[in-house]
């Protein structure tokens, strides 16, 4: 990937990232337990297939721009 859009294209995607967390935040206010966790997991999945398909190989290709450092080698 063209190193001029990767910073761009990672700011996008954490701030996807922060934004499903605060969602999984907001899920845990679901009154009924089977809703709630099933909201909780599909956010959860989500927030992972970001992270593995997406960050992941931006950050293996541009260790530089990991905007998670302590996950650094």
């Amino acid at each position: 990937m063209d190193r001029d859009t990767v910073p761009r294209l990672m700011d996008q995607v954490v701030l996807c990232h922060k934004a499903i967390d605060e969602a999984e935040n907001i899920a845990r206010e679901i009154a009924d337990p089977k809703q709630r966790d099933q909201t909780r997991k599909a956010l959860a999945e989500a927030s992972g297939h970001i992270y593995a398909e997406i960050m992941m190989p931006l950050i293996r290709e541009y260790p530089e721009l990991d905007p998670y450092p302590r996950h650094r080698s």
